[in-house]
């Protein structure tokens, strides 16, 4: 699969050139307390390098079910982690989640994004915000990289607590909103 040709076709929902790098990953992912029976959602998986470190890091019982416009990344991540029997991959829009029945009947601890949220409608952006809100556990956290400061005054006035943090070693530098429903 060639990321950056189908990141150049699909720039407005790609988001970037370039594939996430370990930093990225790493600083996303610290912190977290992956354990038995949870609910993990994936915001724009694009070529799975988050899908395969959060598979690597979760226990068989906890459920990783990510979302992907692109039909491209998608069928590539449908294929890659087949045998993950804990792994679901749904060709639609991070808008559409709390219509899988997993996730209509239960809360949700983690939501691992990559959505540029700079490059959604106001509505859309809006839209899935409350919804995340609506499905995440009292002490649930929500996870945003993005590459600009856009969105930080809009996460703090949606979410109680919001940590920022900077990587530098990814192309382009990012930025990780750590997001919580209530205070730590």
């Amino acid at each position: 699969m060639d990321f950056l040709k189908e990141a150049i076709n699909k720039i407005n929902t790609v988001g970037s050139i370039k594939p996430s790098s370990k930093y990225l990953i790493k600083k996303c992912l610290r912190d977290l307390d992956f354990q038995k029976n949870q609910i993990i959602l994936e915001f724009g998986p694009g070529n799975g390098n988050f899908t395969s470190e959060i598979l690597n890091r979760i226990p068989p019982s906890t459920k990783l079910i990510s979302f992907e416009t692109n039909k491209v990344f998608y069928e590539y991540c449908l294929e890659k982690f087949k045998s993950h029997k804990n792994f679901q991959i749904h060709n639609c829009s991070a808008d559409q989640f709390c219509q899988i029945p997993e996730i209509k009947e239960n809360k949700v601890d983690y939501v691992i994004s990559g959505l540029p949220l700079s490059l959604l409608k106001k509505s859309l952006k809006d839209s899935i915000i409350q919804k995340i809100i609506h499905h995440l556990k009292p002490n649930g956290c929500y996870i945003q990289f993005q590459y600009s400061l856009n969105t930080y005054l809009y996460l703090k006035d949606n979410f109680n607590t919001v940590k920022l943090y900077f990587v530098l070693r990814n192309l382009p530098p990012s930025f990780v909103y750590k997001c919580y429903k209530q205070p730590l």
